[in-house]
């Protein structure tokens, strides 16, 4: 069997180190790489105190944290530990929920989810009313407390626990499991309505205060449990938050429980993933079992086992309601949370399922049946009456023989006897004025016995027509599939027509446009072509400008070389002159 991460933290945190180690690799299968996560999970909650102080995992309760007074410890996971606790400054209690400050990037997820589930508007949901971080820097979510009034004490309560609780402990009846799981489909339902999807609904995040035993006065049909819906959002594995690489290997949520879709292929939580996994709360309340037992994390997205067959001791029209619940297909499931609903409230209540519906021979059986129970009442009634009448007559007898013996012995007690006639005769008025209000009574009853023989007959006239009726329903359901039929083909030609063009004109533009790329390619290289030229040409002009320049300058220092004796003849020769 598979087990979530949360279901592992629960069976081995109160174990020692050697035999809780040992412990985590058998519930994991030996996945070391899963040990290495829930070791690492198990030490730091060993280590987790709500205040940050390195102490003893138990705190000494009542005792105070923050604007709240922490009174009992009520549940403690992978997250952090739950307080049934009371705010200063209102009154009444909460739930706290106190989380460990070392998850890091996990512990913003978790806040941001719990302030989604505040807007979730739905008596079957776990409220959030606050979310945040105290001054010593513990973060915390505030959220409604499950528990009911306790009748038997005053000012007492009665703590909910989970349905995983309730089952293993004394047990479901059917009409139980689906009633708690009618009010679990509504708060689903309600998040829906906000697009909010929960993700992990399972039997450990549906919390049930234990049943109200209904006291004289009290509607039988009246609640006889809270249910609420816990963790919405929220995913129980934090290995993505540990090491992303890791995280690849797990899926998100709880195996036993999660959608096929989810498990083969990674899709993310949908509405169709959260009714399958209502329905598999719902096959847990009513028989104990997971639908998926053999799933195993070193196949996840390889290997899917079949779903565990729905035992046959559940009653068939709740197991039909399992079943499609349980579709592996998405579209053949409960289109919604509200369906499922409503069909766990029929098979409650004696009517048809949506599943029923769909055969109108098993309508009419089910509808024959309160029939039925309807004739069975009158004549009961009728048989009550009958009795009743017997009962008067023997007495009325009775008193018959008691004044003839009376009359026999009359003789001296003629006073007497008048006495006692008298009383006869008012006792005999008073029965027959009695009977005369039962026979009054008995022929209502056979009016009303009348009209319901009446309307069975109806029903079985209708029931007669059935078969007729289903042979042209039959008829105009071909009639109208064959229409379809030929709509679709024509359309389909239309479509396929439309795509051919689309694939024709694509071509040709394709075409044109490997032809222009050609071209453009072609003038490209005769480009680079011309700028090689042009770069040759003018290196080789640079060339001679440069052997020119060389040229000129040596030309100009000759030129100076010869200047300079000349110019000094020059000046001696204008001296000798002037003297």
């Amino acid at each position: 069997m598979s087990f979530g991460n949360d279901e592992i933290f629960e069976q081995v945190r109160d174990l020692p180190d050697g035999a809780r180690q040992a412990r985590v690799r058998e519930l994991c299968d030996g996945d070391e790489r899963r040990v290495a996560v829930m070791l690492s999970l198990l030490s730091r909650a060993a280590a987790f105190t709500p205040d940050g102080e390195e102490e003893d995992r138990e705190r000494k309760l009542p005792c105070r944290l923050g604007p709240y007074t922490l009174l009992q410890e009520i549940g403690r996971g992978a997250h952090g530990v739950v307080y049934r606790a009371e705010h200063g400054d209102v009154p009444g209690q909460v739930a706290l929920k106190l989380l460990d400050r070392k998850l890091g990037a996990g512990l913003r997820a978790v806040l941001r989810e719990a302030g989604a589930a505040r807007q979730i508007p739905s008596e079957h949901v776990v409220a959030v009313h606050a979310a945040g971080e105290l001054p010593d820097g513990t973060h915390y979510i505030e959220m409604t407390l499950c528990a009911d009034v306790d009748p038997e004490v005053p000012g007492a309560i009665r703590l909910g626990t989970s349905l995983r609780t309730a089952v293993e402990g004394p047990g479901l009846t059917p009409d139980d499991a689906a009633a708690i799981l009618e009010a679990a489909c509504h708060g689903v339902e309600a998040a829906h309505d906000i697009q909010i999807v929960h993700g992990d609904v399972k039997p450990d995040n549906v919390l049930v205060t234990p049943p109200r035993v209904h006291r004289r006065g009290e509607p039988e049909s009246g609640p006889r449990r809270r249910v609420m819906l816990a963790d919405f959002g929220i995913a129980t594995s934090l290995a993505g938050n540990l090491d992303p690489e890791v995280a690849k290997s797990f899926p998100k949520g709880t195996p036993a429980f999660m959608a096929p879709e989810q498990w083969r292929d990674g899709s993310p939580p949908t509405r169709a993933s959260d009714v399958y996994m209502l329905g598999g709360t719902l096959l847990f309340a009513a028989t104990g079992l997971v639908p998926h037992p053999d799933r195993d994390l070193a196949d996840f997205r390889a290997i899917d086992p079949p779903r565990a067959p729905t035992p046959g001791n559940v009653p068939e029209r709740l197991r039909a309601v399992i079943d499609k619940a349980l579709s592996s297909d998405p579209g053949s499931r409960h289109r919604s949370a509200a369906a499922l609903a409503d069909d766990l409230r029929c098979f409650r209540t004696g009517e048809p399922t949506s599943i029923e519906r769909e055969n109108p021979l098993l309508v009419a059986e089910l509808r024959a049946r309160k029939h039925a129970a309807l004739l069975g009442f009158a004549a009961m009634a009728a048989l009550l009456v009958a009795g009743l009448y017997w009962v008067h007559s023997r007495q009325i007898s009775e008193k018959d023989d008691t004044i003839g013996a009376q009359g026999v012995t009359i003789g001296d007690l003629q006073d007497k006897g008048e006495k006692v006639i008298g009383n006869i005769d008012r006792n005999a008025g008073k029965i027959a004025t009695e009977l005369s209000k039962q026979g009054k009574q008995l022929s209502a009853l056979s009016r009303t016995l009348e009209k319901t023989q009446g309307a069975v007959g109806e029903a079985n006239d209708k029931l007669a027509a059935i078969p007729g009726n289903l042979l042209g329903i039959q008829k105009l359901v071909y009639d109208t599939g064959e229409g379809i039929r030929q709509e679709t083909k024509r359309g389909l030609g239309e479509v396929a027509s439309g795509i051919a063009d689309v694939r024709n004109e694509a071509e040709e533009r394709e075409e044109k446009t490997g032809k222009a790329i050609e071209a453009l390619a072609g003038r490209l290289v005769e480009m680079e072509k011309e700028r090689l030229r042009a770069e040759g040409e003018a290196q080789k002009r640079l060339t001679g400008m440069e052997k020119a320049l060389g040229e000129t300058r040596e030309e100009v220092r000759r030129l100076k070389a010869e200047a300079r004796p000349i110019a000094g003849g020059e000046v001696s020769r204008g001296v000798e002159r002037v003297k």
